[in-house]
């Protein structure tokens, strides 16, 4: 398998706003979790509410069943091995140098000299796609991310969780299937490797400060931190360093 499974998803209000709840419910959060506005199966929590449930102090949430979760690493090389088993051949580790156009569809020029030919080509490369546009669709930045070690006694309302607040910059935050507590954010514009790598540890602290202020129970240790480049338009795609 590769670790999917449906979560509940908590967007938090970072600040007080006087029109958020009305607007949440426009949007389909309404109180007691029922269906309206675009029809999201979502329901607005104040800030009394937050506390009974989660332990946390805010504004306001809006708390969504229509989530999942999956290990992202696990499904590609899945994904991969179903593609093999269908007689079909997966070039790992190969840098792509050039796309070319043809007639007949495209040819891909491998770094090492290799040419692949195909009908079509989907880029699904996260950042490094922009090589590819000739025109810039956005700008890198970096983000950093840890996980603690297991929670002997997790919380049972923060199992199978996923968390996001409004701030600038964000925290955003779930929980592991083995009692862990997986915390990101703290983005910033900084594009160069060595000043994102030199800033990780004092990041990581921030990320466990901002954390352990929400979650109602000690957080463990750290277990490990990291952090790397992403395009904000697009999913995280870590290759960064390690602490």
């Amino acid at each position: 398998g590769c670790g999917v499974h449906r979560s509940r998803r908590l967007w938090l209000r970072a600040r007080p706003h006087p029109v958020c709840s009305q607007q949440a419910q426009t949007c389909g959060a309404a109180p007691g979790g029922s269906e309206g506005g675009i029809g999201l199966a979502a329901e607005w929590l104040d800030g009394g509410r937050l506390g009974q449930v989660f332990g946390i102090r805010a504004p306001g949430g809006i708390l969504s069943t229509q989530a999942a979760q999956v290990d992202a690493y696990r499904f590609t090389r899945g994904l991969a091995w179903r593609l093999h088993q269908a007689c079909l051949r997966v070039l790992d580790g190969a840098e792509l140098a050039a796309v070319e156009p043809v007639s007949a569809g495209v040819v891909l020029q491998k770094a090492r000299g290799h040419a692949v030919r195909a009908r079509h080509v989907v880029l699904c490369t996260g950042y490094e796609t922009q090589r590819w546009c000739p025109q810039r669709v956005a700008r890198n930045r970096s983000s950093y991310a840890m996980v603690t070690d297991s929670l002997p006694r997790f919380p049972p309302a923060w199992r199978r969780l996923l968390l996001w607040e409004s701030a600038r910059p964000y925290l955003y935050a779930r929980s592991t299937s083995d009692g862990r507590m997986t915390v990101g954010g703290e983005d910033n514009a900084v594009d160069i490797p060595a000043r994102r790598d030199k800033r990780l540890n004092r990041k990581a602290r921030r990320l466990r400060e901002k954390m352990q202020a929400l979650f109602p129970a000690e957080l463990p240790a750290t277990a490990v931190c990291w952090t790397g480049t992403f395009w904000p338009i697009s999913f995280p795609l870590f290759q960064g360093s390690w602490c």
